[in-house]
């Protein structure tokens, strides 16, 4: 009897299954959809990245996103040096750290590393700090999402020992919704049409960026690609 509830549950959170239902979410909001997308994950197991990767890569994160929109009291120097005293500036990228340690940039980079809140929040997403990723529209809720995590957590080591990932299948489920979404999205682009119900493409695409790198450890923050 257990083993017939397990193969229920195998079969629920199958790749194919999770593409069946990605493509339903899709229908139901009338966004059209390439049915011969393939599976996103390949197997019915996987390892995604853990804990430790996903709450560093958030601290990090910030302190690129903070240099990139100028925001009040940053400064290079001192975000490198902070980096560096936590022990976290390895979980830096290459180009990240390049882009911390050089200031002539241009203005689309500089663009580019601002749209990296989208891939923050995902990543508070993925740690539970926020109970839902909602439409995929820009808004300004970031910062208070940071604000009740830094309430949350009294100290660097607490949020780095404490936070907890969501379920594999939830993060699965997402990634391979958002991943379809993108394709929809760069069509309906190709065609010169709006944006289907009108959710911001930049946001679309950094959330598909953020999904990568959850769910396939093996993968380098600088080579990933958004194809579809």
């Amino acid at each position: 009897m257990f083993n017939l509830f397990k193969k229920k549950i195998q079969k629920h959170n199958s790749p194919q299954n999770r593409k069946e239902r990605s493509e339903n979410r899709l229908a139901k909001l009338g966004i059209s959809y390439n049915s011969n997308l393939p599976l996103t994950i390949e197997k019915d197991s996987v390892a995604i990245r853990n804990v430790e990767e996903v709450s560093s890569k958030i601290i990090c994160l910030w302190e690129v996103v903070n240099i990139a929109s100028k925001t009040k009291d940053s400064n290079r120097s001192e975000s490198i040096e902070f980096l560096k005293d936590v022990k976290l500036w390895n979980f830096l990228s290459p180009l990240d750290q390049e882009f911390l340690t050089t200031k002539n940039h241009s203005k689309q980079r500089i663009i580019d590393m601002t749209w990296r809140t989208e891939v923050l929040k995902v990543l508070y997403w993925s740690l539970n700090e926020i109970s839902s990723l909602g439409d995929p529209i820009e808004d300004d809720t970031l910062v208070s999402v940071s604000d009740k995590t830094l309430e949350k957590y009294p100290s660097l080591d607490s949020f780095l020992d404490r936070t907890k990932l969501r379920s594999t299948k939830e993060i699965l489920d997402e990634s391979d919704f958002i991943y379809r979404l993108h394709w929809s999205s760069r069509e309906h682009r190709r065609k010169q049409q709006n944006v289907p119900s009108n959710y911001n493409y930049s946001v679309i695409r950094e959330r598909d960026f953020a999904f990568r790198w959850l769910t396939d450890p093996s993968l380098k923050w600088d080579e990933i690609t958004l194809d579809t």
